[in-house]
């Protein structure tokens, strides 16, 4: 009997600390995009923010707070702030891991806590309808030719994920990608309109930012970098690949928590986001603008941004745009 209530005691024990471990939030919770209203980013977010809230996967709503500017460093300030505090969520992009490497932020994914990547974007490149740039193919012979003869725009920085998913597959091409003339624009809008002026000869972006232009029959786009092709009215985009060129590159989103939140915490907001990937809602989002499924929870997250860090290091030294320590 003494053996026997001696083991249910360290039972008991046992389940302290597990309970102790659950967390929930308390309060609304913040949720930080570092892009406008209505861009493909915060389609993203407040998309997490109504199937968190009509699943009731939180037992508080959720807000969604547009900073851009700053490549991403406003709202990245702003998150900054709000270390330990698990109400704060922020929307990380690919620039997050890459603009601190080309020296645009001074803040990056190791300020935060990675809570789960998401999706994979894809990025394509575009040139007007009216071009007599009519496939990869095409572009790829006139640079070879001469490297800095088409006017490319990328937004919102040079050597961000958008200018590198240009750059990977010229690259592999045999382009000599530190003499490509690049401009860039405070959004793809920017970059599109100033393509439809005649102002750029191609613009490389993420396929959200293209499909409207292209149903209207406004701008070609003539290569996707993804690993295969795109679906609904992007279907006959070919991809690199396709051209022959082997080369592919995506660029991804997520959700980071604040720096300091506990393993329960993380827990909590990754368990909550890998419900949310699995909803027709999300689903049919990543359909309309053309994302990708790819969910990596805490762990894995951290173990997919130092390979990206790895991968980017190298074509930014290609490019000339790696920041000097």
């Amino acid at each position: 009997m003494k053996k026997l209530a001696l083991a249910l005691a360290g039972v008991a024990l046992a389940a302290v600390p597990a309970a102790a471990q659950e967390w929930k939030p308390t309060r609304n919770v913040e949720y930080i995009v570092p892009s406008g209203a209505g861009a493909a980013l915060d389609s993203g977010a407040r998309m997490i923010k109504e199937v968190i809230e009509r699943y009731k996967l939180s037992p508080t709503s959720m807000i969604v707070t547009n900073k851009p500017g700053g490549a991403g460093m406003v709202a990245l300030s702003v998150f900054n702030q709000k270390a330990g505090d698990p109400h704060v969520l922020a929307h990380m992009t690919h620039s997050t891991i890459n603009n601190p490497l080309i020296g645009t932020a001074t803040l990056g994914t190791k300020d935060f806590t990675p809570i789960a990547i998401l999706v994979d974007e894809t990025l394509i490149v575009a040139v007007r309808a009216d071009s007599p740039i009519k496939t990869g193919k095409d572009l790829i012979e006139r640079l070879k030719k001469d490297p800095g003869s088409v006017r490319f725009g990328v937004a919102t920085a040079v050597g961000n994920h958008i200018h590198i998913g240009l750059a990977v597959p010229l690259k592999a091409a045999g382009v000599d990608i530190k003499k490509l003339t690049v401009a860039a624009f405070k959004s793809s809008a920017q970059s599109m309109t100033a393509l439809l002026g005649g102002h750029l000869d191609a613009v490389s972006a993420s396929a959200p930012n293209a499909v409207k232009l292209a149903e209207a029959g406004k701008i070609r786009v003539i290569a996707t970098a993804a690993g295969k092709r795109m679906t609904g009215s992007m279907s006959k985009v070919p991809t690199w690949k396709e051209q022959g060129v082997d080369a592919e590159f995506s660029s991804s989103q997520g959700v980071l928590g604040a720096k300091g939140i506990t393993p329960a915490q993380i827990m909590f907001w990754e368990s909550a986001l890998r419900k949310v990937v699995e909803t027709k809602e999300w689903k049919a989002l990543l359909e309309r603008n053309h994302w990708r499924p790819r969910f990596l929870g805490h762990k894995e997250a951290v173990a997919f941004i130092a390979r990206e860090e790895a991968k980017l290091k190298g074509i930014l030294a290609e490019l000339g745009m790696l920041k000097k320590k």
